[in-house]
């Protein structure tokens, strides 16, 4: 009885003990996981965020390669050997007008206009250089401007058309989009059609009187008006056709305008669910993994639990064998001697009669 007593108290630390350490190692899982998780969400949002800013690159490349490739059409004129028939003219325009160009002017030395191709007018022309070629931004126009054999050619190119066909496109995640601002802070492009020649400052403040747009501001005015690359995030108030408190994640480049000092700049933002819709996959992803790690663990401490079990049963059963076996052996033994006519007694190593069976008792007792 003692021996199963102190079996079963065994057994008992042993299921605490695995017990206990199936608890610790759960809790040790969950912080790490905890922990991860976290790390994860930062890593995740700041390679989404480099992926944004490569977007924002490319469509400043793009767009960079198309003010070259407006200005290389003036300059075939250039080289031309001979003065640009009304055919080569319209064959130039066409192909600017492909890139945003919505005019074409020829103007003598007194710019007066000689021959004109599409919409604009001398009004919107500012003084011009006579000797060299030159790029002028205005608000709502960008135009160009080439000394040609005591003329100047001058082509007129709408910057929202200019920028709209290399960023319209842009998509980060399922509804990120992009838009530019020039070197004033007026939004070039953006997908809000009434934000378009809009001061980016006083438009979305008009737009929500309440709010204090304080990071994108920032953002704006110390990094992109600057000419600064980088990422960050801020607060909007609205996001497409989704209104209220939206957080995203932008990423920024400047876009340098040939032959001026002048810096646009592209971004390209996202709102955060989307970013987190990626990561929470990723989270159930990574708990199922440590799960299934975690589940294995205790089915291996349960597998082996029942082996001891098992064992300690099994080594039970053979010792209440062996002890049933022996009592019997004992039995038939002492009975055999009991019975016996001959004296049969044991002694120690110092002669002492230790037992004796009961014909020595009765042949000392007759004595």
């Amino acid at each position: 009885m003692k021996q199963y007593i102190k079996w079963d108290i065994s057994s008992h630390k042993f299921l605490l003990g695995v017990g206990s350490g199936v608890i610790i190692l759960l809790l040790c899982a969950l912080n790490l996981g905890i922990h991860s998780a976290q790390d994860l969400k930062e890593i995740i949002a700041q390679q989404f965020n480099h992926q944004q800013l490569i977007l924002a690159r490319q469509a400043s490349q793009e767009i960079e390669s198309s003010f070259n490739a407006l200005i290389e059409e003036l300059l075939i004129l250039k080289y031309s050997q001979r003065e640009p028939s009304p055919d080569l003219l319209q064959m130039i325009f066409q192909r600017a007008h492909r890139l945003g160009a919505r005019g074409l002017l020829v103007l003598n030395q007194d710019k007066k206009v000689i021959y004109k191709i599409g919409e604009p007018t001398l009004t919107k022309l500012a003084p011009l250089d006579p000797n060299n070629l030159a790029v002028h931004l205005s608000k709502s126009w960008v135009y160009i401007s080439e000394p040609l054999r005591k003329k100047i050619i001058v082509l007129f190119i709408d910057p929202y058309l200019l920028v709209q066909r290399h960023v319209a496109r842009i998509r980060s995640g399922k509804t990120g989009y992009a838009w530019v601002i020039d070197e004033n802070g007026y939004f070039i492009y953006h997908p809000i059609k009434s934000f378009i020649g809009q001061n980016a400052f006083k438009v979305r403040q008009e737009k929500a009187p309440d709010f204090y747009f304080k990071k994108i501001n920032k953002i704006q005015r110390q990094e992109m008006l600057q000419g600064k690359e980088g990422i960050g995030e801020y607060i909007s108030l609205w996001h497409r056709d989704v209104k209220g408190y939206v957080k995203k994640f932008v990423a920024y480049t400047p876009i340098h305008i040939p032959y001026t000092s002048h810096i646009w700049s592209v971004a390209v933002c996202v709102p955060e669910k989307e970013v987190n819709a990626v990561i929470h996959y990723l989270y159930l992803k990574q708990f199922f993994i440590q799960g299934s790690l975690i589940l294995a663990l205790i089915g291996l401490g349960i597998f082996a639990l029942s082996l001891e079990r098992g064992f300690r049963e099994t080594l039970r059963q053979e010792v209440e064998r062996k002890t049933e076996v022996l009592k019997k052996s004992e039995e038939k033994y002492r009975l055999l001697i009991e019975s016996a006519d001959d004296l049969i007694l044991t002694l120690d190593m110092f002669g002492n009669i230790i037992s004796f069976n009961q014909a020595t008792a009765s042949f000392f007792k007759k004595k």
